[in-house]
């Protein structure tokens, strides 16, 4: 069904039981296998947002959030959902984490006029840290401007 030159991120979503989406990213091709379940497949150096949530009767029981960036080769971290494997950015688990984590998400998304995909991976691993230590987010006009070539 793919190819190995992608890397594939499984979605999934049942209503209030399995929410698994792409917060951003772009992919490539996505493939859909029923009204509820597709793959979407992206190529290697792509930058994604991907959430997972699964509940029960009684809510909400798994929360996850990662921004990962796609290779074939290289340090990769198995992380459920995706296949083969992807450089993890910034990785959140708990309702909390993953809720400070996608308040930033939208926080950095209106500071850009072009989307979240742009925003260079050592940008997303300073978030990572800000938001494991709980401080302020890295001021990201600071990294757009050295992955031009200025810098300051």
């Amino acid at each position: 069904m793919t190819s190995d030159k992608y890397t594939c991120v499984y979605l999934h979503y049942v209503q209030n039981r399995i929410n698994h989406r792409l917060r951003f990213g772009i992919p490539q091709k996505v493939v859909t296998i029923d009204k509820r379940r597709k793959i979407a497949c992206f190529t290697a150096g792509q930058i994604l947002g991907y959430s997972r949530w699964s509940g029960n009767k009684y809510g909400t029981q798994d929360w996850r959030f990662c921004v990962v960036r796609t290779g074939q080769s290289g340090p990769l971290n198995l992380t459920e959902g995706i296949k083969p494997a992807a450089q993890s950015l910034l990785c959140v688990t708990g309702k909390a984490a993953v809720k400070r984590s996608l308040n930033a998400i939208d926080s950095i998304e209106k500071q850009l006029a072009s989307g979240l995909e742009s925003v260079p991976a050592s940008y997303w691993l300073g978030v990572s840290n800000a938001l494991m230590t709980k401080q302020a987010l890295p001021n990201l006009p600071r990294y757009l401007r050295k992955q031009e070539g200025v810098s300051c």
